[in-house]
């Protein structure tokens, strides 16, 4: 299941669907996360298996969290919290998805002496990192993942017109 979850976001990526491959990298926390901690909540184990097996993404876990609420389940790439974070989200179609691109925070301080924290995430970096990972953990810890019980069946092979 993890497989074929990064191979959809790598064709998503390829046919510049980004926001879904986005969508769909930032659960893979959640699943690798149900399978090594299954007794911690969400947000714990999300953020706890992003830290260990994430490397290198210059964007904290709870950031990363964050962003993946926001989109999740409100559709939206700015969060409510009271970090008062906003995301901006950035393609570069020229480069690898782990050549130099990055992402990186820049803390805005306004006139009225409020602030807020702007990042910027690489959308082809992010999904790449989180993919990897998530397929290095998966092909080592199969059997951590039988909690995945489902199958996708595909009716159009059986059907003739």
């Amino acid at each position: 299941m993890i497989d074929k979850l990064i191979n959809e976001i790598n064709i998503a990526l390829n046919n510049k669907l980004y926001l879904t491959a986005l969508t769909a990298a930032l659960t893979l926390p959640d699943v690798c996360g149900k399978a090594e901690y299954p007794n911690s909540g969400t947000k714990k184990r999300y953020t706890d298996w992003y830290k260990k097996y994430v490397p290198n993404a210059n964007i904290p876990a709870e950031t990363v969290y964050s962003l993946r609420c926001s989109l999740l389940h409100e559709g939206n790439i700015d969060s409510e919290s009271k970090n008062n974070v906003k995301f901006q989200l950035m393609i570069n179609e020229y480069t690898h998805p782990l050549g130099f691109e990055f992402c990186f925070n820049n803390n805005i301080k306004h006139a009225d002496g409020s602030s807020e924290e702007k990042i910027t995430v690489y959308v082809g970096f992010l999904c790449t990192i989180i993919c990897n990972a998530a397929m290095e953990y998966y092909k080592a810890n199969k059997e951590k993942f039988s909690f995945l019980n489902y199958e996708i069946f595909d009716l159009s092979s059986s059907f003739k017109w």
